[in-house]
């Protein structure tokens, strides 16, 4: 993975404009380092370019005091001279930093007490390209008096960036170790181990151990001259130095497991040759046993198999079947539903019917029919006995100068026939509901008003006859009827037209008759003059 290169120029104008340096990678690296009232640092911030800084600068510039408060001594959390010096030596402390003693090799004016702080901030990009902070510091302080006073450190860390979001001196006067607890922000743990700790977990990813074995490390391999007399010798001692001790329980464990190294050998040379015999069990002896047992099992589970795929089958056509004759059901349950509510309605129908005034009017009507169907048997009867006069008639015509009485009798006789018929009309008229029809137009002998109304009473019966075909039992007795009907309409209109025929014979002669006498005027003129009509169902009616 190449390395992205740093953005120089936007650094060299953070640091020119009084800003702050931004991250470039993904992995923590060093931004920067700051040092406040320590030594001869009032306040001093130190900017890393890429991670890297050089410090450059004559003898008693600094350089030294410089890595000193900003290297081991932040890793660690720890002020001891071995930490602080960076060759590795013993003569350098924290007090003399914090306290000033005035003398020849101490160019700073002597002080009383003593407070500051070291920091170093380490920088990021998550993956998302934000930018984070990661800053460890340490804070001590000191009074001068009586004996030889300790040094009190403390730690800190936080993500807030020093000097933009932390402000750790107030006035001109650094932040003592309650003012700094009190700081939103900032923890400040209670030992140095949980002060590692937190660094080794955030800024490397290492346990306690492995990170206090690293930086014990970096302490050794800083004794002085280390460089210059390079002896390997002398280096691995040291590096064996800087390992951490062995514990005696470890060292009891691996004794134990020297010795425990030939028992285990024996057992691994048992457990081959106990390999070796069970391989030649199995080959010569399960093997074919297996192959025979599972041979036979095998056509046991085939036939079984077999049989779960033939009762699959079975179950899943048992299942089709089952769901369409659900359906089926659920049908034939909707539709007997239906059916019971169209029962219902018709049940209601028919109800309503038989209680409505109209039905009853129509059995009333179908009543005054088969009495006017009897009439009209007896006016069939009575046709008959004018056919059969009409026939005396016809034969006497030959004979109509000896039978001259006869004949004029008969014609009165027939008058008086024609005059009971228009009774007997007036009379079925009244049976059916249309005397006032009879008596309108039977005297002015208006025919075809007369078949109009008998007609409108015929459409209103028939109408009722639709009503009551919904039943079965009506609709038989109504056909029947009607057959009936047409069977008798049938027979009059053939008496019918054997009355015109006699009606014609008679009108013949007796016109022949009238005219060859004088006085007979009169009684030609009186005779009612006979029409015939048919109605549209075929049953045929004369006014008298």
């Amino acid at each position: 993975m190449t390395r992205p290169r740093p953005d120089r120029e936007r650094w060299l104008a953070a640091a020119m404009k009084g800003g702050l340096p931004e991250p470039s990678l993904h992995r923590w690296q060093p931004l920067r380092v700051g040092i406040l009232n320590l030594w001869e640092y009032d306040q001093a911030e130190f900017w890393f370019a890429d991670g890297r800084l050089v410090l450059r600068g004559g003898n008693g510039a600094g350089k030294t005091k410089v890595l000193e408060l900003t290297t081991l001594m932040l890793l660690r959390g720890e002020i001891g001279p071995s930490v602080l010096d960076p060759f590795g030596s013993q003569h350098r402390t924290m007090r003399f930093n914090l306290l000033p003693t005035g003398e020849d090799d101490d160019p700073r004016p002597p002080s009383d007490a003593g407070l500051g702080y070291a920091w170093a901030e380490f920088g990021r990009l998550d993956d998302d390209g934000t930018a984070r902070y990661f800053v460890c510091g340490l804070g001590v302080s000191a009074r001068r008096g009586s004996g030889t006073s300790a040094v009190t450190p403390w730690h800190l860390i936080t993500h807030l960036r020093p000097g933009r979001d932390l402000q750790l001196s107030r006035a001109g006067r650094p932040l003592d170790q309650k003012e700094l607890k009190k700081v939103p922000g900032v923890t400040v743990p209670d030992s140095a181990a949980r002060y590692r700790e937190r660094l080794a977990s955030e800024l490397f990813g290492l346990g306690s151990d492995a990170y206090d074995n690293l930086t014990e490390l970096l302490k050794q391999l800083r004794k002085p001259k280390l460089g210059e007399r390079l002896n390997p010798a002398s280096l691995a001692e040291t590096l064996r130095a800087a390992l951490p001790p062995l514990a005696s329980t470890e060292i009891t464990q691996l004794a134990d497991g020297w010795d425990n190294l030939e028992k285990l050998r024996t057992a691994v040379e048992q457990i081959r040759g106990a390999a070796v015999s069970l391989a030649a069990f199995v080959r010569y002896g399960w093997t074919p046993w297996a192959r025979t047992v599972v041979r036979h099992r095998a056509d046991a589970l085939t036939a079984a198999t077999t049989e779960l795929d033939r009762t699959t089958k079975d179950r899943r056509a048992a299942e089709n079947a089952l769901a369409t004759a659900r359906g089926e059901a659920d049908e034939l349950k909707e539709r007997i539903s239906q059916v019971r509510a169209q029962r219902d309605d018709l049940g209601t129908e028919l109800r309503e019917l038989l209680d409505s005034q109209a039905f009853q009017d129509a059995m009333s009507a179908a009543n005054r029919v088969e009495g006017l169907r009897e009439q009209l048997g007896s006016l069939t009867g009575q046709l008959r006995g004018v056919e059969e006069r009409h026939t005396e008639a016809a034969e006497d015509v030959a004979k109509a100068a000896e039978t001259e009485k006869s004949a004029t009798r008969a014609a009165e006789q027939a008058e008086s026939e024609v005059v009971r018929a228009a009774e007997r009309v007036r009379a079925a008229g009244r049976l059916a509901g249309l005397d006032q029809s009879v008596t309108r137009h039977l005297a002015a002998r208006d025919v075809p008003a007369l078949r109009a109304d008998l007609s409108v009473r015929r459409e209103r019966f028939a109408r009722l006859q639709e009503l009551r075909a919904v039943f079965e039992r009506a609709e038989s007795a109504v056909a029947r009827s009607a057959d009936l009907l047409a069977d008798r309409e049938s027979d009059l209109n053939e008496a019918v037209e054997r009355r015109e025929l006699a009606h014609e014979g008679v009108e013949g002669p007796r016109s022949t008759r009238c005219a060859g006498r004088s006085g007979s005027g009169t009684r030609a003129s009186s005779w009612p003059r006979r029409t015939s009509t048919s109605s549209s169902n075929g049953a045929t009616w004369w006014p008298s």
